[in-house]
């Protein structure tokens, strides 16, 4: 018993002990067919025939084509047309490994008693290079068509090559505060154009007056810059390594070693110093952790006013709160302040101003708004076509609506006597004087008003305070007749 079980834990050191080496998925020309490989290694000399490779969709079993003594196995597709070592264990996976290997597969190997032995998940690289595994990752092999059957020339010298990070954009006079907090605040963007990841942490960024920043997690929200990718590193509340007026000139250290320098010379409010493909360096809208803008940000403003909220019955009344929903966008313009609100073909304002600001410069807004229309309880505007307006930024817009019918509950119709000859006299306290034209001198006719409900209920109590004493009056004059 105890024989079998060292012969057993031996077998299961040797299967754990193979790995998925290298993968070549995406080799050099417009087909992939009789091109893709999968590299083994195994410190020890295993037989792969029956073991099974899948793609995640499809299983194949491996067919042993030869057999050396190698601790490199290659798996290929019938009819390989690479180059292949000699004195390397060969085995096929029929007419594709899987279903065709692409960059979100998944690359599993099972042993004959389908137990999984290892798997690759692989990921997108360049044209015609292989994925190697080093030190517990893949990463792109720095030879083109990979290294079948070979050592893999990834190496931990390459990983630290800084020479590849350069510095792709400055925003050094953002809107509001310069010295606020991340994200918010000037920042220095770097480009990583090598083939692997590099951890910056500990590389320097100094200017002209030798102000210094060190790269850290307090100022990135990560010290990992990846291939083929962006690291903004923000100036987090450190003031003065970036000049807004003047010649300001940059530079990025990796210890004593400069990596790369940028001048530039005045800089506008909420544009960034942005290089270009060309390698120029032009002033463009900042793009935190993104390829730069190519083309010149628009200096005009522009204004639009998308649609106007006016009900499910599709009618506009007097007295109706509308939304309207607008578009503006900022362009190089120091005006920060928009209005909307109506007004008729006179440009007599009908309605109370919604403000807005749009501070940042170079930026899209979008807003729904509130317009309040007057109640015109009397009756000063005639139904008709009326403008919602909207300005600011330099700019004016407007859009037709009409208008017509009143809000019913915001206004009181009180009709009125007849015009009567007499100079009445009303007692109406001062402070509400504001909501009466002229009380004590208006003829009084028989049109109809729109009084506020604190005039009527005046006017209602001095009604029954007059026909009371007029009962008084009349019962005492009876009762002395009688």
């Amino acid at each position: 018993m105890l024989k079998y079980l060292i012969i057993l834990l031996l077998i299961c050191n040797s299967v754990s002990a193979l790995n998925i080496n290298e993968i070549m998925y995406n080799p050099i020309g417009s087909s992939d067919n009789y091109k893709e490989f999968v590299e083994l290694y195994s410190p020890d000399l295993i037989d792969l025939t029956g073991y099974i490779i899948s793609d995640g969709d499809f299983n194949d079993t491996l067919k042993k084509i030869n057999n050396f003594s190698s601790n490199y196995m290659l798996i290929v597709e019938d009819n390989y047309m690479l180059n292949v070592p000699e004195n390397i264990s060969l085995y096929s996976a029929g007419a594709s490994i899987g279903n065709g290997l692409s960059d979100d597969d998944i690359v599993l190997l099972y042993d004959k008693n389908n137990s999984l032995v290892d798997s690759a998940q692989i990921f997108s690289i360049d044209d015609g290079y292989s994925l190697e595994f080093y030190n517990g990752n893949f990463y792109q092999s720095l030879s083109i068509n990979g290294t079948p059957g070979y050592e893999n020339d990834y190496n931990e010298a390459e990983v630290t090559n800084y020479e590849k990070i350069k510095i792709n954009e400055i925003f050094p006079d953002p809107y509001g505060s310069d010295n606020a907090e991340m994200p918010d605040g000037e920042f220095i963007e770097l480009y990583n154009s090598g083939n692997y990841d590099l951890n910056l942490e500990g590389l320097k960024i100094k200017d002209e007056a030798n102000h210094e920043i060190i790269i850290t997690n307090t100022n990135t929200k990560t010290t990992i810059i990846e291939s083929k990718d962006y690291l903004t590193v923000y100036m987090n509340g450190f003031s003065g390594l970036l000049n807004n007026n003047g010649f300001e000139k940059i530079k990025l250290f990796y210890g004593d070693e400069l990596l790369d320098e940028i001048s530039y010379f005045n800089s506008e409010e909420d544009l960034s110093w942005s290089k270009q493909e060309s390698d120029l360096w032009n002033l463009r809208k900042p793009t935190r952790n993104k390829k730069n803008e190519e083309n010149e940000p628009e200096a005009d403003s522009e204004l639009k006013i998308n649609k106007i909220n006016i009900g499910s019955d599709e009618k506009a009344k007097f007295g109706d709160n509308l939304l309207v929903s607008v578009d503006l966008y900022k362009g190089n313009t120091t005006r920060y302040a928009v209005y909307l609100y109506a007004e008729d073909k006179n440009g007599e304002t009908i309605s109370k101003r919604t403000t807005v600001h749009a501070n940042q410069k170079y930026t899209d807004y979008e807003f729904t708004l509130p317009v309040q229309i007057e109640p015109n309880c009397n009756a000063k505007y005639s139904d008709g076509t009326f403008n919602i307006t909207l300005e600011g930024l330099g700019e004016k817009v407007t859009k037709e609506i009409p208008i017509s019918g009143i809000t019913t509950s915001l206004c009181e119709k009180v009709k009125t006597e007849k015009k009567v000859e007499k100079e009445c006299k009303v007692l109406v306290p001062q402070a509400k004087m504001e909501n009466v034209l002229n009380p004590s001198t208006s003829s009084i006719t028989s049109n109809i008003i729109y009084e506020s409900s604190d005039i009527k209920t005046q006017r209602s109590a001095l009604y029954i305070f007059s026909l009371i004493i007029i009962m008084l009056m009349m019962h005492m004059v009876f009762k002395k007749w009688r």
